[in-house]
């Protein structure tokens, strides 16, 4: 691989342990990020403005999208269905796009109905998402790097 050293900090991890590694931290990461995957889907979904002037809307911030639908659909509802999910905003997407008679059009009709910030819908846990998923899979890839130093520092002292 590019760039790769699987002895760079002296823990000695195997190849093998390295990719298991940065394999778990993936499943780790998507696991702790899938909620703000599902309130991001949720806003971007939402025809009506993200604010509490609008009766009509559903959802008005990331807190407030948390506890509703913690509240209505309880803790499973952060991670069923994502797959299901895509596909519904993909078939949604593709119906959206039928209303407008072009690219112009769709960002005229964006603008009018929702002004500025309705270009920006689900930029915040889309930021917020990237930045903790960074953080999460360096620390877990870290922490099962370094179990493996350890599992082979024993097994290297027997």
């Amino acid at each position: 691989m590019v760039g790769y050293d699987p002895k760079p900090d002296g823990r000695n991890n195997t190849k093998f342990q390295v990719a298991v590694a940065g394999s778990v931290s993936g499943l780790v990461t998507r696991a702790l990020i899938s909620p703000f995957d599902v309130i991001k889907i949720r806003f971007q979904l939402q025809h009506e403005r993200l604010s509490r002037s609008d009766p009509s809307a559903k959802y008005h911030g990331i807190l407030q999208a948390s506890r509703q639908i913690l509240q209505e659909e309880g803790p499973t509802a952060f991670w069923k269905g994502h797959v299901p999910a895509q596909i519904l905003s993909i078939g949604y997407g593709a119906v959206q796009v039928r209303r407008y008679k072009g690219l112009m059009d769709c960002a005229k009709q964006v603008l009018q109905k929702e002004g500025a910030l309705g270009f920006f819908k689900g930029l915040s846990p889309s930021l917020l998402k990237a930045a903790l998923s960074t953080g999460f899979m360096f620390f877990s890839y870290e922490f099962f790097c370094n179990v493996f130093h350890c599992m082979n520092r024993t097994a290297s002292q027997r």
